[in-house]
């Protein structure tokens, strides 16, 4: 066998296939390197994104995306954290290095082998020298020591030595320079060094070797490198970063979009999921908007539509990511509710219930807490919208079971729960088997407060059903607006005659419908007589149109209807002015009762025959114009009358009828409604004056008081305030905060919200707990749930008839944009991006 064969069938020795091993392996890594460059996602720029980036370790993962059409039904397309979808540059799968999990901060607990993904993660993340920590001692009793870190020089001068790191795992000294860049003859700092005796003269050789100084170089320049992007893939780099901030601009819009559909309550889809086809709805029309003046969108569309290159490029324009978006949206506001609401601790709930357009039983959760704002310095009482769901089971059994649930899920304790606001339904305010009983059953601190503006809409509505003289007023308010709305010619009419009101409906559950219905009336009574008489007189209207006009007219041509008119647009006036303001959503406690003492006190006022005279003036003037008599009718027909009983005894007192139609005006309609209202007053405002009676002392904290009463109400206060071996405040505690702080509140005019604003801003929270937590338990508590019957006006914009097949998490989704949109406006676009980003991603192993 000659030697040239022999030589070609000769075995490689261990040493030389373990040269070519490592010479395979960095090959390998090297092309990893060129690959996942283009498709990795890069670092955010940011200082605060660095460092978070930095404080958590490297994952693998991988970014896939699903290419589909440009009809926009791309849905399953994946995003990193910016998108960067297929292009021709980049193939269809986004790769990331393959990066094992490791502590940064470690140099022992590094890979064998470094690629050069992993090298410019470790310079472009600085590494912290482990300092303050007790290292362990060897056998000898030595150990290392942060005098190491610097070199000492003859002249007394000291250099710090950036490259020296300690290993906590391996109980070892590294070189950093030299772990990333010594491949060929590892050194001693390279596999870790503990030998603390001759640590020093170790580090001295090394730093003066010609290996540390030219590791230390490509250290250097590859530092100086990444920091000005002159890397040898700069220009691929760039590449990649101009894509990625094409992709940001894009889903930028696109949320922006879904934003402004969201919060103007409009559709989104049309018939067509298509761009430029007609009927393709408003997200697509807005798009397709955005493209005539946005140089991205325009670019966009362009590679969607036209471009046969980006053919199969995800479009991020379908319903699905529509839906996602809004998901994203609605959970961002929610978390930032509910965590506002449990780092202030106590909330109430505020419930209502309507029935939605497809007949499904839609209940509104409003959550109410008290917060002091940090960047405005202001006190706020906040009312949040949580959801819209769905309820079947309406008893208070079933309501009970709800709210439990619910609070679990959002994880709300209800023992933080301290007021509940509902309407005068009996399933909800029930004394025995009433959500409120049963609630307080569970938490007798979870007070239960009626609402205001439901109760005083119930007291107008015991005085407008009093008798048949206001039963029957009210019903020819009713009449004309029917008469006159049931028909456009005659609608027309009527406007030609009045200008600047229109007559308005009377509604059982709208709280302003009757002042509504009134006030036209009582301004314009003389035209809509004309109306009506051009109509009874007109030979183009029939003969029961005309009929009905004549009988209108003079049931509203008497001294007894424009006396009413006068006595109800009083009445309704100020009840209306009062409802308005219950209906705040700063509404606290003491504001509602004081409006409601001084809407009793004006019903007392005007109780008078005096009142009564001017009101018949002011009647008189109005009756003038109509040509009307300024007298009070007496029946035509025989009146129905009580029978005549036999007396039983000489001694009873017989009954007299009042002959004078004035007097029986003034006594059986003018004091009678006066006399019913005041006693629905403090008949339906019972239960907040007994929560007044415990809170009552809190109004007064500006003034001087009785120790001994005031050490009464606070024991009164803390019994309320006390379940299961808990204690909210302390009653010995709060007499002295109180009787202490009193001078500091003199100024504040007894008002809760400025004295507990008084205790944020000056910082005497930890000076007087308890009046802190006494006052706002008492603001938390609502009055009104003015906030549940505003939600339901966004739900029928949201969804109406058109819209009737909405999922219920994309109706309390769209709700909660709509109605919190303030929050919306706050929220930082680029979170918005990255949750999108993150729900969109997916991480996969790669072989």
């Amino acid at each position: 066998m000659s030697d040239s064969n022999h030589d070609k069938k000769k075995k490689l020795s261990g040493y030389q296939n373990l040269i070519r091993k490592r010479k395979q392996e960095e090959q390998r890594n090297k092309n990893a390197t060129k690959i996942s460059k283009y498709f990795t996602a890069q670092p955010s720029t940011s200082k605060q994104s660095l460092e978070t980036e930095t404080s958590h370790v490297i994952d693998e993962s991988v970014i896939k995306s699903d290419s589909k059409n440009a009809s926009c039904s791309d849905d399953a397309a994946e995003v990193t954290s910016v998108p960067v979808p297929d292009t021709p540059s980049s193939p269809s799968r986004q790769l990331s290095s393959p990066i094992p999990t490791f502590s940064k901060d470690d140099p022992g607990a590094w890979p064998e082998v470094l690629n050069a993904t992993l090298i410019q993660y470790l310079i472009e993340n600085t590494i912290k020298q482990i300092k303050q920590y007790n290292f362990p001692r060897d056998s000898s009793g030595r150990k290392f020591s942060e005098y190491y870190y610097e070199r000492h020089l003859g002249n007394g001068e000291k250099y710090h030595r950036e490259w020296l790191l300690y290993s906590v795992s391996k109980n070892a000294d590294y070189c950093f320079c030299c772990k990333l860049f010594e491949s060929k003859h590892k050194n001693k700092f390279c596999e870790g060094i503990s030998d603390w005796q001759h640590l020093a003269l170790y580090c001295s050789r090394h730093e003066k070797s010609s290996a540390h100084f030219n590791n230390y170089k490509k250290w250097t320049d590859l530092c100086h490198a990444l920091k000005n992007k002159n890397t040898i893939d700069s220009i691929q780099q760039k590449l990649l970063e101009v894509e990625k901030q094409r992709w940001y601009d894009v889903i930028k819009r696109i949320i922006y979009v879904v934003q402004f559909l969201s919060t103007q309550n409009m559709a989104f889809r049309g018939q067509s999921q298509k761009l430029y086809d007609r009927n393709n709805g408003n997200f697509l029309k807005c798009i397709e908007m955005l493209g005539k003046f946005d140089l991205s969108m325009t670019e966009h569309i362009r590679r969607v539509t036209n471009d046969t290159d980006f053919k199969n490029m995800p479009t991020y324009l379908g319903d699905k990511i529509q839906n996602e978006i809004i998901d994203i949206l609605g959970n961002q506001i929610q978390h930032f509710i509910l965590n506002l609401c449990r780092i202030n601790k106590y909330f109430s709930i505020i419930l209502d219930c309507t029935p939605d357009v497809s007949h499904v039983e839609q209940i509104s959760i409003i959550i109410r807490f008290v917060n002091f704002n940090t960047e405005t310095r202001k006190l706020e009482t906040r009312e949040h919208f949580l959801a819209f769901c769905p309820i079947i089971d309406t008893t208070g059994a079933g309501l009970t079971s709800f709210i439990l649930e619910k609070l679990d899920n959002i994880n709300l304790d209800i023992n933080n729960l301290r007021g509940q606001g509902y309407d005068n339904g009996s399933n909800m305010r029930g004394k025995n088997n009433g959500l409120q009983k049963r609630l307080l059953d569970l938490n007798p601190r979870a007070f239960y407060v009626p609402c205001a503006s439901h109760s005083l809409n119930l007291i107008v509505n015991d005085a407008a059903n009093l008798n048949h003289h206001t039963t029957g007023f009210f019903c020819i308010v009713q009449e004309l607006y029917k008469y006159f709305s049931s028909s456009a010619k005659r609608w027309d009419l009527l406007k030609k005659y009045v200008i600047n009101l229109t007559l308005k409906p009377l509604s059982e559950t709208r709280w302003s419908s009757r002042i509504d219905a009134i006030k036209p009336l009582f301004t314009n009574l003389p035209k809509i007589y004309d109306a009506l008489y051009e109509i009874s007189n007109n030979i183009s209207y029939d003969q029961k149109a005309k009929y009905d006009a004549k009988c209108l007219a003079e049931k509203i041509c008497t001294f007894s209807f424009i006396c009413s008119l006068n006595v109800w647009h009083i009445i309704l006036t100020k009840v209306n002015f009062v409802s308005k303001i219950l209906q705040s959503v700063d509404m606290n406690m003491q504001v509602a009762l004081d409006a409601l003492t001084e809407l009793k006190k004006f019903l007392i006022k005007i109780r008078t025959d005096t009142n009564f005279e001017e009101i018949v003036s002011d009647a008189k003037k109005i009756a003038e114009k109509l040509d009307v008599k300024p007298e009070f009718e007496t029946s035509r027909s025989r009146p129905l009358r009580r029978r005549k009983t036999p007396k039983s005894f000489d001694y009873e007192h017989e009954d007299h009828t009042i002959n004078d139609p004035k007097t029986s005006f003034k006594i059986n309609v003018f004091f009678y409604i006066l006399d019913q209202a005041l006693s629905s007053v403090d008949e339906r405002f019972d239960l907040l004056n007994n929560h007044n009676d415990v809170f009552n002392f809190l109004f007064n904290l500006s003034d001087d008081q009785d120790q001994s009463r005031l050490r009464r109400s606070c024991h009164r206060l803390q019994e309320k305030l006390s379940a299961n071996d808990s204690l909210d405040i302390n009653a010995d505690d709060l007499c002295e905060e109180i009787m202490s702080c009193q001078p500091f509140f003199k100024k504040l005019s007894n008002d809760v919200v400025k004295i507990l604003e008084f205790i944020y801003l000056n910082n005497l929270t930890a000076v007087c707990p308890n009046i802190t937590i006494a006052l706002r338990i008492m603001l938390t508590m609502p009055v009104t749930v003015a906030s549940a019957e505003r939600s339901f006006s966004k739900l029928k914009l949201i969804k109406n008839y058109l819209r009737s097949t909405m999922s219920q998490e994309r109706l309390t989704n769209l709700a909660t944009i709509s109605i919190e949109e303030a929050i919306l406006d706050h929220k930082d676009i680029h979170e918005t991006i990255k949750d999108f980003a993150n729900k969109k991603a997916r991480k996969v192993e790669i072989l």
